[in-house]
């Protein structure tokens, strides 16, 4: 299924502008396997043995011809290979591989086609309250010299960075931020140097427990509604 979400546009300062964009993902797949099914069922005539031939012989010989140099049509689209980059002289060689010169693939879905994938394509749209939810990909103490560590111990007064999505947060909101633990009463944190969508950077407290905790991110993706997310990765807080 395609599934269509409603993000906010943080690239778009434009406020008389749209503040939001449509964003979509595939959340199913068809393997060889199960179209080898789907060619039985749609043919009886064709035998399971037929359709993996013909699968196994297009494996072979599209990607063959394709290679030298030939556009191959299929039932649905033509298939070839482009080469593109820049050099300095009239007469420099094209090398793939350097500077920016590569041999590409290209595939060209036939207009008929096309047009009735598109005028037949089902999709569903989610709720927005729940695309908006905040997720934590990783954790890193940043060190003095600004670089990253996956070491996730960290003194008090320190800084730790939140890789993620739909992070942004409203710091005006107490039950909103970075949270030293995943219980209710976990203690929050104050100070935030960067505080975006896809990055947090937070200054553990100088009061902070000393231990190791998860640490939590709240936001508000709904208009009434709380999120927290936190990883499984333990942070031990020292002096």
């Amino acid at each position: 299924m395609l599934e269509i979400t409603t993000h906010k546009n943080y690239l778009q300062k434009d406020e008389t502008k749209n503040q939001f964009c449509f964003r979509s993902l595939i959340t199913e797949e068809m393997n060889n396997e199960q179209l080898v099914q789907e060619i039985i069922n749609y043919n009886s005539t064709i035998t399971e043995a037929d359709a993996r031939a013909v699968l196994s012989v297009l494996g072979t010989l599209v990607p063959r011809f394709v290679a030298k140099g030939i556009s191959v049509e299929l039932p649905f689209g033509l298939i070839h290979t482009r080469a593109k980059g820049s050099c300095e002289k009239l007469t420099s060689s094209f090398t793939p591989g350097t500077g920016d010169n590569k041999i590409s693939i290209l595939f060209e879905m036939k207009d008929d086609v096309k047009k009735a994938i598109i005028g037949s394509a089902l999709y569903k749209q989610m709720d927005a309250d729940f695309t908006g939810d905040p997720k934590i990909q990783s954790l890193a103490v940043v060190q003095d010299d600004t670089t990253e560590s996956a070491v996730l111990t960290i003194q008090r007064g320190k800084m730790l960075r939140i890789h993620g999505r739909n992070l942004e947060l409203d710091l005006t909101d107490e039950k909103q931020g970075v949270f030293l633990g995943t219980a209710d009463d976990a203690p929050r944190c104050k100070r935030y140097t960067r505080s975006g969508s896809n990055v947090i950077d937070v200054i553990i407290p100088d009061d902070a427990p000393l231990g190791t905790c998860r640490i939590s991110v709240g936001t508000k993706p709904g208009v009434q509604r709380y999120k927290h997310d936190s990883l499984d990765d333990v942070v031990t807080i020292t002096e």
